[in-house]
């Protein structure tokens, strides 16, 4: 609802917004080693550990498991996007611990531009999804845009 919103406030502005669509890497590994309320706790702290990255007018939402999804509201362009992205990247990796124990995780984003990849709020995130699949792809801890080639 909140993309929605935000995707017809940015074409009234006629602003761009980008969509990241972020995984957690090797997440199943800390499940099977410690038990899921690690896991569950470190979700939370990953979710405090990318809201302190972000502005206020930006969305972040858990999508499922440990995949979110984030809107960069009033975007400044691609470029903009993927210094967000890399920093998120960088500050996951650096800083998520759990009951005074280090993990060490990475993530994976994918990002998608409106309205240079659709105007539709669902195909946006899905768009940052195959782009997040790219990035898994080309080694993980790292972030991609979308491109239309994905989706062929």
């Amino acid at each position: 609802d909140l993309l929605q919103h935000s995707v017809k406030r940015a074409q009234r502005n006629q602003q761009q917004l980008a969509v990241l669509f972020l995984e957690l890497d090797n997440f199943n590994s800390v499940n099977d080693s410690h038990c899921h309320d690690v896991g569950d706790q470190l979700l939370v702290t990953l979710a405090d550990t990318l809201q302190s990255c972000l502005r206020g007018s930006d969305i972040l939402c858990r999508w499922g498991g440990d995949e979110f999804v984030i809107g960069l509201l009033e975007s400044s362009g691609e470029a903009s996007a993927q210094v967000v992205a890399k920093k998120l990247c960088n500050k996951i990796l650096e800083n998520i611990s759990v009951s005074d124990k280090k993990f060490l995780v990475s993530v994976s984003i994918g990002v998608a531009m409106y309205p240079d990849h659709s105007a539709e709020p669902d195909l946006l995130i899905r768009n940052a999804d195959m782009a997040m699949y790219q990035a898994k792809r080309l080694g993980k801890n790292r972030c991609a845009l979308f491109v239309p080639d994905l989706a062929n």
